[in-house]
């Protein structure tokens, strides 16, 4: 089938194209509904524009699209991320068209037909229709044009988007850029420097630390008292509705399986099935190949199923939790008495989709309208939800429990006790959640933490060790001795490092950090003062210093200045726009009318 569809490319090349940029098709997960939105068909407003559904469906479209011709997985995170960036896309355009607008940004028929032309858009480029050997081909898309619907197409595309560019172009056009302004910034990228360092860790201190008495234990934990404070916790009453796939999309995953599994028996090649219809990253972009398995490795329901095949025979299709799977075994062999087989893989992942997690989501927001009147225990009785309750828990542990975002979790300590809220997205669920009862913060009497209190002063000690070992070491250079001596007094090694730039990871000391900063702040010869970072004191000598290319960076000025000015209008426009949307009235109707 496959193989008859590449023979027809040219015979269909122009629909698939004129359907990609403009025909509304259906969308897994997408076949919305304008809920709580005062029109049907308008999922939301930018000012006075309507923002329709087929608008949106577009929008969904093309970016899936893009993502698909990338061989990326789309899984139910990455759609939604995808309607989150098709959303936010509509949004931006209206708002720049109305900029445009104002300014009376629109092209001329000349910049129209150049644009055309010369500046076909990334959705176009990426459609494997206009690509040769798996990339742009620009002749592929002059030819196309010569179809008139497609140009029409492609004109009506422009014509909404120049205004756009030209507006862009508008803002950014008062930003500027010097020639020691881009000297200043490749030095930054360009000059590098190694090192010599002595580090001096507390944690290697190697001297015995005596239990503090009663006394000293006593005047530590007054002076450290606020370093012991137990954060403000929460007991929470939690109702889970799970991120559950709907039976539609387990027809959406048995479909796609089927359809593969009978493209093979029709004779289409496994490996291409595989690339094309696979959800497991790790095998699809291999033609599904799993390469040897050993008997037992697999799930029992798969490995009888995999260990059942001849060399050459493919599996039916196997369901688990997961999704669906077929098989085909390439060969068969025992190796030291196990029996190992080389298979090949396709599987099609079952998961809830974007339109499931949204209904799963209003479900949520219609318990909390009900909990927020009746209390939590009764809504979710009557709603026939069960409930749990959680132990007192502190903000920082809501995400990594229950994989709230922090924004969310903020939300859920604001609730007044004895109050409901929601629904919060997690890892595996919505919640709503009612606070039984709020702990405050406090800082418990030194005896019931005595052990973690003398725990802290004896590492504060070794610290302090630590510290005097390293002004030792300093003072010891300071009176003419090399920083190797100085080191091999207290037994430690100095460390040499390769040459790096600013923004490297430096083994040993890390990133962006104030170590780094320091040695491109010395001369080449020049050894630093005491550096504490992340609890340990440092002591570096600047080695060798190597200064950016002069002669690279005369021969290339226009390009940096060109990267740089158009880095500083990117962000000057990113920055121009954050102003204009805060301004904007922006409604959005997709999920329980909310506006923002």
């Amino acid at each position: 089938m496959l193989a008859q569809l590449r023979q027809q490319t040219k015979t269909i090349l122009w629909i698939v194209i004129v359907t990609f940029v403009g025909l509304m098709v259906f969308v897994w997960g997408m076949n919305l509904k304008s809920r709580g939105g005062p029109e049907a068909g308008v999922v939301g407003r930018v000012g006075k524009h309507r923002i329709t559904l087929d608008e949106y469906r577009t929008e969904l479209y093309n970016l899936r699209a893009a993502y698909q011709n990338q061989n990326r997985h789309i899984d139910s995170q990455t759609e939604r991320e995808i309607a989150r960036r098709a959303w936010e896309n509509i949004v931006q355009r209206n708002l720049l068209w109305q900029e445009a607008e104002k300014r009376h940004l629109f092209p001329t028929d000349q910049e129209l037909v150049n644009a055309i032309r010369t500046q076909p858009p990334s959705f176009i480029r990426s459609n494997p229709y206009l690509q040769t050997d798996s990339s742009y081909d620009h002749q592929k898309y002059l030819a196309a044009l010569q179809n008139p619907r497609f140009a029409i197409q492609m004109e009506s595309y422009f014509r909404k988007n120049l205004p756009i560019q030209k507006i862009s172009e508008y803002v950014g056009a008062c930003v500027r850029t010097t020639t020691e302004e881009t000297r200043r910034a490749i030095a930054i990228f360009q000059e590098m420097v190694s090192i010599s360092y002595v580090v001096v860790d507390p944690m290697n201190v190697k001297q015995d630390i005596p239990d503090p008495s009663q006394e000293q234990l006593a005047a530590f934990y007054e002076e450290h008292r606020e370093d012991f404070r137990v954060p403000e916790k929460l007991r929470l009453r939690l109702c889970a509705l799970p991120k559950e796939p709907s039976p539609e999309d387990v027809d959406y995953a048995r479909q796609r399986i089927e359809e593969a599994h009978d493209l093979i028996e029709a004779g289409e090649p496994f490996d291409e099935i595989a690339q094309e219809y696979s959800d497991d990253e790790k095998t699809a972009s291999s033609g599904g190949d799993m390469g040897w398995v050993k008997k037992g490795f697999l799930e029992a329901k798969l490995d009888s199923v995999v260990f059942s095949l001849s060399p050459g025979s493919m599996s039916d299709i196997v369901r688990t939790e997961t999704g669906f799977h077929v098989f085909r075994v390439e060969e068969r062999r025992k190796r030291d008495g196990v029996e190992e087989a080389r298979v090949s893989y396709i599987f099609s992942r079952v998961e809830p989709s974007p339109l499931t997690l949204d209904e799963i989501r209003t479900k949520a927001g219609d318990l909390v309208a009900v909990a927020k009147k009746r209390g939590l225990k009764v809504a979710a009785d009557e709603l026939g939800y069960s409930l749990s309750e959680s132990d007192p828990i502190p903000k920082s542990l809501l995400s990594p429990t229950y994989g709230f975002s922090q924004s969310d979790a903020d939300k859920i300590f604001e609730i007044q006790q004895g109050k409901v809220g929601g629904p919060f997205e997690g890892t595996k669920a919505f919640y709503v959640v009612e606070v039984i009862e709020k702990i405050p913060s406090t800082i418990p009497p030194l005896e019931e933490i005595k052990d973690s209190v003398i725990r802290r002063y004896k590492y504060e000690q070794r610290r302090e060790i630590a510290r005097s070992i390293a002004q030792d070491i300093h003072q010891r250079i300071g009176k003419g001795s090399s920083l190797e001596a100085a080191a091999r007094m207290h037994g430690l090694e100095v460390k040499r490092t390769e040459p790096f730039r600013r923004h490297s990871m430096v083994p040993g000391i890390g990133s962006a950090n104030t170590v780094i900063a320091t040695a491109f702040a010395l001369d080449k010869g020049q050894i630093s003062g005491i550096i504490e970072q992340a609890n340990k004191f440092y002591i570096i000598r600047v080695d060798d210093k190597q200064p950016m290319d002069e002669q690279d960076f005369e021969s290339n000025m226009q390009k940096y200045k060109f990267s740089l000015l158009n880095t500083k209008q990117q962000i000057y426009i990113s920055r121009w726009y954050d102003r204009l949307k805060k301004r904007a009235k922006i409604e959005d109707y997709r999920t329980f009318g909310s506006a923002y």
